[in-house]
């Protein structure tokens, strides 16, 4: 279904001007052979300089969804000696992440939709506010959950821009390579927690500094 989407999405491809025919030229041309047609005008888009700036934010975005995400993935028994909890609440750390989606995917996929800007700033502000909650918790497992299940709500908004955001600001032979980068930021943001948190705490545990 991913890649159906992404090759309908593709189909609203760039208009390019031939070898021996301006850019207005080719423009008026593909306008006018619509009208003959008797089919809509293609859509114009302009693929802005800054747009692989835009896509490496993104990623840096999906980083630390992923790396919230898995933050206790790596360390459950840690987090059961910490928070004074047993394996299941320990476990639904990370499991709020994929309880959350079920509701919230097709009202967050229809937000970003609507405004790609609004859902990523709504997006990161959840994140940042449930990243503070986790911090100001301390060893409070209640008030440490309530901030993992806010950053899960910021976090939906990353998955569903993976594809709208390469169909927004890149043109139709570079959507592909955006779209992987930010697949591949996926990936990467899920196998760091098992490599740096693993090493800060496995290594440097005690109940007393951690």
């Amino acid at each position: 279904p991913f890649v159906a989407t992404l090759n309908k999405k593709m189909e609203r491809s760039f208009i390019r001007a031939s070898v021996n025919e301006t850019p207005e030229e080719s423009i008026e041309k593909a306008i006018m052979d619509s009208e003959q047609e008797g089919q809509r005008p293609p859509r114009i888009f302009k693929a802005y300089r800054q747009r692989w700036l835009v896509l490496m934010a993104f990623c840096s975005y999906n980083l630390v969804v992923g790396s919230i995400f898995l933050s206790t993935a790596a360390i459950q028994d840690e987090v059961q000696d910490y928070y004074g909890v047993g394996v299941q609440p320990a476990l639904l750390c990370t499991t709020i992440f994929f309880i959350v989606f079920l509701p919230t995917a097709f009202p967050a996929s229809f937000f970003v939709a609507k405004s790609l800007r609004w859902s990523e700033i709504t997006g990161i502000g959840a994140m940042t506010l449930g990243c503070w909650i986790r911090y100001i918790a301390k060893d409070n497992y209640g008030i440490m959950f309530t901030g993992q299940t806010i950053c899960a709500l910021g976090g939906i908004f990353a998955l569903c821009t993976t594809a709208e955001l390469p169909e927004k600001w890149f043109p139709a032979n570079e959507q592909v390579l955006a779209t992987s980068i930010a697949l591949m930021s996926n990936y990467i943001a899920g196998g760091l927690p098992f490599i740096v948190e693993d090493y800060m705490v496995k290594y440097n545990y005690s109940v007393d500094t951690i």
